[in-house]
């Protein structure tokens, strides 16, 4: 009877036991996600973007050449103007009383000049009759092409006064729109004074700063693509028409892009994007991926010849499972946040882009992102 209450005990506390098994027994987990990227051939170009602002190829300062009160100034800026069209007006200070002293300085000098001439017939009359000698014949010859000299100065004198007159009108030197007004109306202006400032309507160019290794690629007559920043975004096909050889600053050269036709709704001083298709040395024979992908905590030469590294590539094997192997690549370059692999990887193959540092070989994981269609292709 005393083995029977024992062998009942022992049966209760292993039944008991296996209870409490299976209520601590650890949940089943479920397989870490993992972010992949399927392993594609390279681009041969890459197309870059960078910042402008749109402005006229030329703009035109112009300035009086005399200085003097400004009149009325009816100009506003946009506005088109003709060649010829009068700008604006400026009285010129004592410009009327100095045209008159030199009209009356001509009228003395050129009655000087006649009296001198007729002496010097008279005196050369006188001395071939020798009535006088030849040095008072000389003397009167001299005394009047010094006066004949005297005249031509006043008339020059008088013709660049007559001009000072004429420039106190500003025109148009062009068919043009007004690009700025740098003046008040009734305010005084000094000689080279600038005024306003011009330019023709014939199109827009954009002028923007590059690297060394961006300007080294480019060359002239290259074609390429504008985007203005504001209102139609629509793409304007455009040319590079300048690359200057000199930098603005450290590794930054000036590249000048001219649109090939200019829309009308367009204006000086829209923000705009150029957009240029560089070639990518790098990409030849090679697979692109983001540098985030190189297994960093493992066998890792970057800094070698030829470079390698470790990635992780993700074999699918049922429904979105897949089973993790770390494979040995060679990197051709690494450019920027990609690397480019030339050997190790094939094309199609879906190679782990984030948090490889956690991962391990012949771990299992999860592909969310991998549509039905795409999964039957890799597992074929």
């Amino acid at each position: 009877m005393h083995n029977a209450k024992l062998t009942i005990t022992a049966l209760a506390t292993l039944a008991l036991a296996g209870c409490w098994d299976e209520e601590v027994a650890t949940p089943k987990r479920e397989p870490r996600v993992v972010r992949v990227a399927v392993a594609e051939e390279a681009e041969a170009v890459r197309t870059r973007a960078f910042p402008a602002v749109l402005q006229p190829p030329e703009v035109t300062t112009l300035a009086f050449d005399v200085g003097g009160r400004l009149g009325a100034i009816d100009l506003r800026i946009g506005q088109d103007v003709r060649e010829g069209d009068a700008l604006a007006t400026v009285e010129a200070e004592g410009a009327t009383l100095r045209l008159q002293q030199a009209e009356a300085a001509l009228a003395e000098a050129e009655t000087a000049a006649v009296n001198a001439r007729t002496e010097a017939e008279r005196q050369t009359v006188l001395f071939e009759r020798d009535v006088v000698a030849a040095a008072a014949r000389d003397r009167a010859v001299t005394q009047a092409e010094q006066a004949e000299a005297r005249v031509s100065q006043a008339m020059r004198n008088l013709e660049l006064l007559s001009e000072t007159l004429e420039d106190t009108t500003l025109r148009a030197p062009f068919d043009g729109v007004i690009d700025g007004i740098t003046v008040q109306a009734f305010g005084t202006v000094q000689p080279g004074q600038t005024v306003l400032t011009l330019y023709e309507d014939t199109g827009f160019q954009a002028t923007i700063l590059v690297s060394f290794e961006v300007v080294s690629a480019l060359e002239i007559g290259q074609e390429l693509t504008v985007v203005p920043s504001d209102g139609d975004a629509t793409p304007l096909a455009a040319t590079l028409t300048e690359i200057g050889r000199r930098a603005a600053s450290v590794s930054s050269f000036p590249v000048v892009v001219t649109l090939d036709e200019a829309r009308p709704d367009l204006r000086s001083g829209m923000a705009a994007e150029v957009l240029f298709d560089l070639p990518v040395p790098e990409a030849q024979d090679g697979i692109e991926l983001p540098l985030s992908a190189v297994a960093l905590g493992r066998d890792v030469g970057l800094d070698e010849t030829p470079r390698r590294a470790q990635m992780f590539v993700a074999r699918p094997i049922e429904d979105d499972r897949a089973e993790l192997a770390l494979v040995d690549v060679t990197v051709a370059a690494v450019a920027g946040s990609a690397v480019y692999v030339t050997d190790g990887l094939a094309p199609g193959e879906l190679v782990v882009t984030a948090g490889v540092s956690f991962l391990d070989p012949g771990q299992i994981v999860r592909l969310p992102d991998m549509e039905p269609d795409n999964l039957a292709e890799v597992l074929k």
